[in-house]
């Protein structure tokens, strides 16, 4: 678990997809590698599957470049290409097709909250299993919701609630409260931040 204010420019659009409030209850899990851009609010997130692929060299050594500092500019696919000495057409042909092959999820923009003004906690909820998807929709509701998913353990539901203030935050919690008629609900801020380098490439032999 886990969990730089810039112009993007139209190349990176094209393959930038928006990363919604709140998502359906899942509890399936996979990387998350943060692409820091080292500016102070935008960072750049590559989600790879664990499953293992179909790629040849050229593709591990794309990923293995991407997944370490995405190019954060007007035309990154045109960088990359330079950088790795191929053309950027084939940049573009290459990422596309480990996106439609679910090979990459999906590269887009992840905005630091805390920088933006945002309040935000980690709650964990103690749900009877029988209302957890009942339950699991109703916290969606919250447009400030991310990251729900569930746990095995005696807390079962766990979400990231991000509001303007502390103030809102206890609202919102107080809300969910009386829409769920789950009392027994955990509210965990964060108090240090630890930041992961995380690296998933692998070496063929």
């Amino acid at each position: 678990m886990s969990m730089s204010q810039l112009s993007v420019g139209n190349e990176l659009r094209r393959f930038l997809a928006p990363t919604p409030w709140s998502q359906e209850l899942s509890s399936t899990s996979y990387p998350q590698v943060c692409l820091d851009s080292s500016r102070k609010v935008l960072v750049l997130k590559i989600f790879l599957k664990t499953k293992e692929a179909e790629m040849n060299l050229i593709d591990e050594k794309i990923l293995r470049r991407i997944e370490r500092d995405f190019p954060v500019s007007s035309y990154p696919y045109r960088d990359l290409a330079r950088e790795l000495g191929l053309g950027e057409e084939e940049v573009i042909s290459r990422i596309s097709r480990l996106k439609k092959n679910g090979i990459i999820l999906r590269i887009g923009a992840f905005f630091d909250s805390e920088k933006l003004g945002f309040k935000s906690t980690l709650v964990a909820m103690k749900v009877p299993q029988s209302r957890l998807q009942e339950v699991a929709k109703i916290v969606n509701r919250s447009p400030g919701v991310t990251h729900n998913y569930s746990r095995d353990h005696e807390f079962n539901l766990w979400f990231v609630l991000m509001e303007r203030s502390n103030k809102e935050i206890d609202e919102t919690l107080k809300r969910i409260q009386t829409q769920t008629g789950i009392n027994q609900i955990l509210k965990l801020p964060k108090r240090q931040l630890f930041k992961l380098d995380l690296n998933f490439a692998r070496e063929r032999e």
